[in-house]
């Protein structure tokens, strides 16, 4: 009876361990430490093949590496073994998407017909979150009618979107306008639209600074970014944005500072360092600084 009790105890504890040390992963995995949650995931998927979590974020790893044979491999496994993730099949579709767009146009139509397949399983798994529906519409945006792809449907899923999330749904409207009519007017008013939805929610913020330093209106994209500022002065991509803002405006000084401040929060942030070292060359100034980054 003991021998039973402690044989429990510890595959209770072995499972929890695990459970942590896939909750490490993941964290790395969202924070862009890709290559140090691949380390961690790699023994756990080689010792037990059936760990659906494992796989869906070694997948996702793989995807962030840019190697979709190995994405869609691990996440093909992840959707088989736990089909009630709606994750497993954005993801899926996402590796089969990327797959699609960037091999042989052979087998583009197939993958591209499997992509929308995920998309919509991930819709009926997750019909009250946005980001599958988001990626269906996009899916049908941009694919053929040869491929699945079905601007009524696009438009049908959008109108559902704005009864979920009308924020959400002003920036899909505004990145169709952008990217797929090429009307900037009207694709301004609707990421002006998604902001005052919500002012204090700095996404659509971030989605309004991004078209404005599209169309290279650095001023108004400033102002944007100061504002995601003062509504959350943890924002280090908003830091980050302005340094790249100033470097290409030539405000070298202004770039180091903004560099500098994302360091004082999270002195391990490589992207800050890199461009703390980039901004010292292209200034031909605090190059000490520069090679010490």
């Amino acid at each position: 009876m003991r021998a039973t009790i402690l044989t429990i105890a510890l595959c209770f504890l072995a499972l929890t361990s695990q459970a942590s040390t896939l909750d490490s992963a993941r964290v790395l995995l969202d924070d862009g430490w890709v290559n140090k949650a691949k380390a961690i995931l790699e023994p756990i998927v080689t010792s037990d093949e059936n760990n659906a979590e494992a796989l869906y974020l070694l997948g996702r790893t793989f995807l962030s590496l840019d190697d979709h044979d190995q994405a869609e491999k691990y996440l093909k496994r992840a959707r088989e073994l736990d089909t009630t993730r709606y994750e497993h099949f954005l993801s899926y579709g996402n590796a089969i998407g990327l797959k699609a767009a960037r091999g042989s146009k052979l087998k583009a139509a197939f993958r591209a017909r499997s992509c929308r397949d995920a998309y919509q399983r991930a819709v009926e798994l997750a019909p009250d979150s946005t980001g599958p529906r988001i990626a269906l519409i996009e899916f049908h945006m941009q694919a053929p009618g040869i491929a699945g792809g079905d601007k009524d449907k696009a438009r049908a899923q959008l109108d559902t979107l704005f009864i979920l999330d009308s924020a959400q749904g002003h920036i899909v409207r505004a990145g169709l306008l952008e990217f797929h009519e090429r009307d900037t007017s009207e694709a301004e008013r609707e990421f002006l639209s998604a902001v005052r939805v919500d002012t204090s929610r700095v996404e659509p913020w971030y989605h309004l600074g991004g078209f404005y330093q599209r169309r290279q209106q650095y001023e108004r994209a400033e102002k944007v970014l100061t504002t995601i500022l003062m509504l959350d002065s943890s924002q280090t991509a908003a830091r980050m944005q302005l340094g790249y803002l100033y470097q290409v405006q030539k405000r070298f000084g202004e770039a180091f500072e903004a560099f500098a401040a994302v360091l004082a929060v999270d002195s391990g942030n490589l992207g800050a360092l890199y461009q703390i070292g980039r901004t010292a060359v292209l200034s031909e100034s605090e190059l000490p600084l520069g090679e010490r980054a």
